[in-house]
């Protein structure tokens, strides 16, 4: 079996997996790897269990979950999606992963998908965002993230913002963004410069002492003396009624509503302007991310580069993982066992960020084990108990090479080393699953969906992998879509 054979198979199959025998292979890719639109520091493949310690270019959305809903950018860097009024005309259920293109969506024309996300507000509440070399596009559910002013149907359909035909803040060009983080009534957007720009129905959210409008673009400001614009960011993530930022010299910024500051003080119900936060002593973050509830009961996640997990906060479900339920005010490390080791070998996490209710996470550590903790509603963490402290999910072993994971709203999805399909555990309604099936129920520990036309090919593309890996386990590294 040829390389080339590989990876034309690879293309075509969309969830399989692709070989890179060698490192010097790896070039025959790295193009993939930077789009040409964006930031010139693009790497769509620092991703997952293979990404670096480089936060700059750190690529945290190939993967997007909300409530029932679900993105995703494959392997040939076409986007594909599924799950709940993902349809065209924002109200039809997709019960397998279509491609996002103008055929499928014909609003898009001639422009191409850069960045694509989605949020919810509990069931049948998610709208999403494309952001295309020509500017913003939202479909579904109006009001979800969007004012509802902002569109005139659920229908996919091109942006106009405060005038602006690219849907985008004044003097920002689609090429300029380098993040848009997506959450209930909000966007966040990153620019290649380090500006951080807020579309919100929250006043809180927008960063500027709460001005502005619902419709308007605003850019955030700082609590120091004279309110200076939050410069040099390189991540902008939070949930829900809240936001944090990661600035390249390794500060984080926090506003919103309910927000800590990890100075051991409690909490502040209204915080309006980036506020710096207090990290662990001596770390540099290698990513940054929060969790919040209906309550809008907020919690954060701080990784450092050394591999150490950090949380603090709301801590009601065990979302902190430290076998508590005490609300921290300053940080701690969630724990494999209690009493029992911090987890300081982490490589990549995923809390639940784009949905208002559950507040859970998986994380992977570097022996490529999901641990999961947190809030497990209808067994979106694939653990036996509600809420749960860290566990390896259900129909996973410590055996399993794990190298991707994304906590949506009521479900989460992995990509296995060795399984061509990605593996699906939660609440299985309206097409969330994308395998086809049009009946609910619930997943209770991780399903690896497989279409019965490449079950042939899968198993021996299967066993192909684990030959290599007894052979030469050094020289082969298996990368599921872009990571």
């Amino acid at each position: 079996m040829t390389l080339n054979f590989i990876k034309s198979f690879c293309n075509f199959r969309n969830y399989i997996l692709i070989f890179v025998l060698f490192a010097s292979i790896n070039s025959i890719y790295s193009q993939c790897a930077v789009p040409t639109v964006g930031c010139p520091n693009t790497n769509l493949a620092n991703y997952g269990a293979n990404s670096n310690t480089d936060a700059t270019t750190l690529e945290y959305d190939n993967f997007v979950s909300s409530f029932h809903s679900t993105v995703a950018r494959t392997g040939d860097g076409t986007f594909q999606l599924w799950g709940e009024k993902m349809a065209n005309n924002g109200s039809t259920h997709l019960y397998s992963p279509v491609v996002f293109n103008a055929t499928n969506y014909p609003a898009l024309g001639a422009a191409n998908p850069l960045k694509i996300a989605v949020a919810s507000d509990f069931v049948s509440t998610v709208q999403g965002i494309l952001l295309a070399t020509d500017g913003l596009y939202a479909w579904a559910t109006e009001g979800t993230i969007l004012d509802a002013s902002l569109t005139s149907s659920s229908t996919f359909q091109k942006l106009t913002i405060n005038g602006n035909s690219n849907g985008l803040p004044t003097g920002v060009a689609p090429s300029d963004v380098k993040m848009m983080f997506v959450t209930n009534q909000t966007i966040a957007l990153t620019t290649c410069s380090g500006n951080v720009w807020v579309l919100s129905q929250d006043p809180n959210m927008r960063g500027n002492g709460a001005t502005g409008s619902n419709t308007v673009w605003s850019r955030v400001t700082t609590t120091a003396t004279g309110n200076p614009f939050l410069t040099n960011v390189v991540a902008t993530r939070g949930s829900a009624g809240a936001l944090m930022a990661l600035c390249s010299d390794g500060t984080v910024y926090t506003w919103g509503s309910n927000v800590y500051l990890g100075n051991n003080t409690a909490i502040i119900a209204t915080q309006n302007r980036a506020r710096q936060m207090t990290l662990p002593a001596g770390i540099t973050p290698k990513m940054i991310g929060s969790g919040t509830n209906s309550s809008n009961q907020r919690s954060y996640y701080v990784l450092a580069t050394d591999g150490n997990l950090y949380a603090m906060g709301n801590n009601a479900v065990r979302q902190l993982g430290d076998f508590t339920t005490s609300e921290r005010r300053s940080w701690v490390q969630p724990r494999y066992a209690s009493g029992g080791a911090v987890m300081n070998n982490i490589i990549w996490m995923s809390p639940q960020e784009h949905d208002t209710q559950y507040n859970g996470i998986n994380v992977i550590n570097s022996t490529k084990n999901i641990y999961a903790f947190g809030e497990n509603n209808n067994t979106m963490l694939g653990a036996t108990n509600d809420p749960t402290n860290p566990v390896i999910p259900g129909g996973l072993t410590g055996s399993d090479i794990m190298l991707a994971v994304e906590t949506g709203g009521h479900t989460s999805m992995t990509i296995k080393q060795c399984e061509s399909n990605y593996g699906y555990v939660g609440h299985r309604i309206n097409g969330s699953i994308g395998n086809g099936v049009t009946t609910s129920g619930t997943e209770s520990v991780l399903h690896f969906l497989l279409h019965q036309l490449f079950y042939v090919v899968h198993l021996l593309l299967k066993l192909l992998c684990l030959f290599f890996q007894q052979v030469q386990r050094q020289s082969i590294v298996l990368v599921p879509m872009w990571i």
